[in-house]
C-alpha cells in the first residue's frame, strides 16, 4: 500500500503524469520499512517465513545501489557547480573562461577596426 500510495503522487487525477517518482521516498518509506519489519520478524524464529531472506538481500542490494547513485550524483553536482564557476566566476589570480574569451573578444575587434579594408 506504501508503495502505490508513493506512484499515484506522480500522476494528477486524470492519471497524467505529474512529476518523476520519489526514489528516496520509496527507499525510506517502503524498503527501509520492509527490511526492519522483515528483522523484527526473523528475531522470533517460529514466525518469520525463510523464503523472504533472499527477498530481504535484494532489498538491501537496492537499497545500497540507491544509495550508491545518490553519492554519485552529489560528486557530479558538484563537480558540476566547480566547472560552472570556472567557466564563469573570476577567482583572485585567475581569470574564467568567459573573462578570457571576452578579453580575446575585445583585442579581435580592436585590431579589426586598425584594418583600412579599402587598401587591401
Amino acid at each position: 500500500i506504501r508503495y502505490y500510495k508513493i506512484i499515484e503522487e506522480t500522476f494528477d487525477e486524470n492519471k497524467i503524469p505529474i512529476k518523476e517518482t520519489d526514489i528516496e521516498k520509496i527507499n525510506t518509506e517502503v524498503l527501509h520499512f520492509f527490511l526492519e519489519l522483515s528483522m523484527t520478524q526473523r528475531e522470533d524464529i517460529s514466525k518469520f517465513d525463510r523464503r523472504l531472506e533472499p527477498i530481504m538481500t535484494q532489498v538491501s542490494d537496492i537499497r545500497r545501489k540507491i544509495e550508491s547513485i545518490k553519492n554519485r550524483m552529489t560528486e557530479v553536482a558538484n563537480n558540476l557547480e566547480t566547472e560552472y564557476k570556472n567557466l564563469i566566476i573570476d577567482k583572485e589570480g585567475e581569470k574564467s573562461y568567459l573573462s578570457i574569451l571576452e578579453e580575446i573578444g575585445t583585442i579581435i575587434e580592436t585590431e579589426l577596426q586598425k584594418i583600412d579594408v579599402k587598401n587591401i
